[in-house]
């Protein structure tokens, strides 16, 4: 339901849109794609009665792999800045300034 949705409003305001930018509407479909497929899949994992996982190890399985795929894409999309600016290099520790910056 929710990919013709926002397909449909991107269409809709794409023309007088200043700051529209392809990428942007590729990124929202295929976030909405790869969504209902994650669910689909974990579905088919919670449901399957040969091998019976739960809720909390099904969690357990997949947060790794979520966040190789998540950190890839950052570093391909971001660079190594992020990361780069909560490190001192020099003094060799985490700059928690750059972590939290109201609550230095």
């Amino acid at each position: 339901m929710q990919v013709p949705l926002i397909s449909g409003g991107f269409l809709l305001c794409w023309q007088h849109e200043q700051n529209y930018h392809v990428l942007g509407v590729v990124g929202a479909v295929s976030a909405s794609v790869f969504r209902a497929g994650k669910s689909v899949a974990q579905e088919l994992l919670l449901s399957n009665q040969k091998r019976k996982i739960d809720s909390a190890s099904l969690l357990y399985f997949m947060a790794p792999y979520s966040m190789f795929v998540l950190l890839a894409l950052s570093i391909v999309l971001e660079g190594w800045q992020p990361y780069a600016s909560f490190y001192d290099f020099e003094a060799g520790q985490v700059q928690c300034d750059s972590i939290t910056p109201g609550f230095s």
